[in-house]
């Protein structure tokens, strides 16, 4: 009853152990600023139920939506985007090698793409969109860009992010004994709270199965079709494979 946000807008309250989300019905209007504050008095929960003492204040302002695609088709590929509402075009990186595919991550703002190396692979790369729209606070601070996963001996493509940014999904394919590509496989990783690996990499699937497309749920499920088993499998980091859909086409879902 103390959670004031300004503009008001409609939308719903979820908890999740200590954290309350709030989700706008709608979306919030394109370059306002939203106010969040919590009056004095609020109470914790628990065993010493104690009230807030000062008002917390707090304010962002919504970008506009942006559709981000990669340009030139036919040749070494870069990440744009581009504001539906005006037409207004930004070039989000320049890089020589050539981006092979991208995801989009919310949670923080981030593009996580796929970048040819010099052995005919991909290496696995994060682009922090806050940190490119903010001036360099100094010389040395961080670069927006910046290296997740090299793969050397192997094709590491299509990055996807959970909802929360807690996991990266990918598809892997490593070289085999004769020098040429093996089978592509799913493979999670851990994130931190800043986008980056905080874990090895591990093999979603069976160990001698093809799998492709690996695409997250809401509830941080990762969806993946197993060429060998002709079936959509559903897995969830930690627990393992969950069900199993067949399907005969292997065409992705949503």
């Amino acid at each position: 009853s103390r959670l004031e946000i300004r503009p008001a807008v409609e939308g719903t309250y979820t908890w999740f152990e200590k954290t309350l989300t709030f989700t706008p019905k709608n979306a919030w209007p394109a370059g306002a600023r939203i106010t969040v504050r919590l009056e004095a008095g609020a109470r914790a929960a628990g065993l010493l139920p104690l009230a807030m003492r000062q008002d917390f204040e707090l304010a962002f302002q919504a970008s506009a939506p942006r559709v981000a695609y990669l340009f030139p088709a036919g040749a070494a590929s870069d990440l744009y985007a581009i504001q539906p509402g005006n037409g207004q075009i930004q070039r989000l990186t320049d890089l020589e090698a050539g981006i092979l595919d991208f995801s989009t991550s919310f949670s923080p703002p981030a593009i996580f793409f796929s970048l040819a190396n010099a052995a005919g692979g991909g290496d696995l790369y994060r682009l922090d969109l806050a940190r490119l729209a903010a001036p360099p606070a100094s010389e040395d601070a961080p670069e927006p860009i910046e290296l997740l996963l090299a793969c050397p001996e192997a094709d590491c493509r299509l990055p996807q992010v959970s909802p929360g940014g807690e996991t990266l999904a990918f598809e892997k394919t490593v070289s085999n004994a004769s020098g040429g590509l093996g089978i592509p496989q799913v493979w999670v990783a851990d994130l931190d709270v800043g986008g980056r690996l905080a874990s090895e990499p591990t093999l979603a699937g069976e160990a001698a199965h093809q799998t492709i497309l690996g695409a997250w749920s809401a509830d941080v499920k990762l969806m993946y079709y197993d060429i060998d088993a002709s079936a959509f499998t559903l897995f969830t980091p930690g627990e393992g494979i969950q069900a199993r859909f067949s399907n005969q086409t292997g065409e992705p879902g949503s």
